[in-house]
């Protein structure tokens, strides 16, 4: 079973570059999905899996510091998102150190979040603004020591043939 606040708070303190690969972290069998999407040869083993993620943890010098950049406020909990409507009557962010956000990376992500339709079945004009914001995002996200790094260990295993 997931820990909803336990999680909510880690994902606040993850940089934009490792959310491309959180959901990964969420699967019931990370090492199953790893080994079947990327054919890992020799397989990825779960201790090798929680190294990885401590050394990601470590190289990400991106990363906000809860009470210093950020602060939740998780006002109870709802066990579940089909529980019904959501009872907090504050915001989940106390407050977020706008300076923070002025880092390249979260500039880069928080510039797509206009890019999507949000209802589905609406098709989507994708113009050569968003492109480019896409781009800029995903240059900067894989010059990160963190992404190099998950490269480095996926190659290392072989993975895809990278």
């Amino acid at each position: 079973m997931i820990h909803w606040p336990l999680l909510i708070k880690c994902l606040a303190a993850v940089p934009v570059s490792v959310l491309l690969i959180v959901h990964f972290f969420t699967s019931r069998d990370l090492r199953k999905d790893l080994n079947t999407m990327y054919r890992s040869n020799p397989p990825i083993t779960d201790p090798e899996l929680v190294d990885l993620c401590e050394k990601l943890w470590e190289l990400d010098k991106n990363r906000l510091q809860p009470g210093v950049d950020y602060k939740l406020d998780l006002q109870g909990r709802t066990r579940y998102s089909y529980d019904g409507p959501d009872r907090a009557k504050d915001p989940l962010f106390e407050f977020v150190d706008s300076d923070a956000l002025n880092r390249d990376t979260y500039k880069a992500f928080i510039a797509l979040l206009d890019n999507y339709e949000r209802e589905t079945g609406v098709p989507e004009t994708v113009t050569e603004e968003e492109k480019r914001e896409n781009w800029r995002f995903t240059d900067l996200v894989l010059k990160s020591d963190c992404m190099k790094e998950a490269y480095k260990f996926l190659k290392s295993k072989k993975a895809g043939q990278l």
